[in-house]
């Protein structure tokens, strides 16, 4: 038997290896604390390169029983608007039966908020992600278009948080840095 791979799927496969064995390189696990999943902007902000800054907190759950799956999404693109292209949202895509429904509520910059003690986040009139305790976070979002989706969520972590990277240079100039951080790898989910 051979195995054929696409181009596309090379490639894809090929970033994963490279990702996950740069990611592995850093060496022994770094403790993780409630403030390296805050909000992290005043630490990059140089004033000259904000606009390209842009940072997320991204939840899922997967409820086989009744034929769900969901992903939430908060996130800041630009937060003082530099670019004047600057982005606050709120996403969801849910997975069921007759298809993914995806719908986002998207908001100029100033809509935002967030801790840079730890992941508590305001998103619009709606969307919230609230820091309950080193293992508990709760977050809530509704939004709308052809489909209404509404979410209030306990997620209790089960497995030790992944620091893959942190500011990790990404590209030619010395601005270019990314963090990577999972910090709930595995969590029940609770909730409506």
């Amino acid at each position: 038997m051979r195995l054929r791979l696409s181009p596309g799927i090379f490639y894809v496969c090929l970033a994963y290896l490279c990702l996950s064995g740069w990611a592995l390189a850093d060496g022994g696990a770094t403790p993780v604390t409630r403030q390296d999943d805050a909000y992290h902007f005043a630490a990059f902000a140089d004033g000259r390169h904000d606009g390209s800054f842009a940072e997320w907190w991204y939840f899922n759950l997967v409820e086989p029983e009744q034929g769900v799956q969901a992903i939430f999404a908060y996130s800041i693109v630009d937060p003082t608007n530099r670019s004047g292209r600057g982005l606050s949202s709120v996403l969801a895509v849910a997975y069921v039966a007759g298809g993914p429904h995806q719908e986002g509520a998207y908001m100029p910059p100033d809509s935002f908020a967030a801790s840079a003690d730890q992941a508590d986040v305001t998103v619009g009139p709606g969307g919230r992600i609230e820091v309950i305790d080193d293992g508990r976070y709760r977050i809530v979002g509704a939004v709308s278009g052809a489909h209404s989706i509404a979410w209030n969520l306990g997620y209790t972590r089960q497995s030790d948080s992944w620091f893959a990277a942190d500011r990790r240079h990404v590209g030619r100039f010395p601005w270019e840095q990314m963090s990577w951080l999972v910090y709930m790898p595995s969590a029940s989910v609770s909730g409506p």
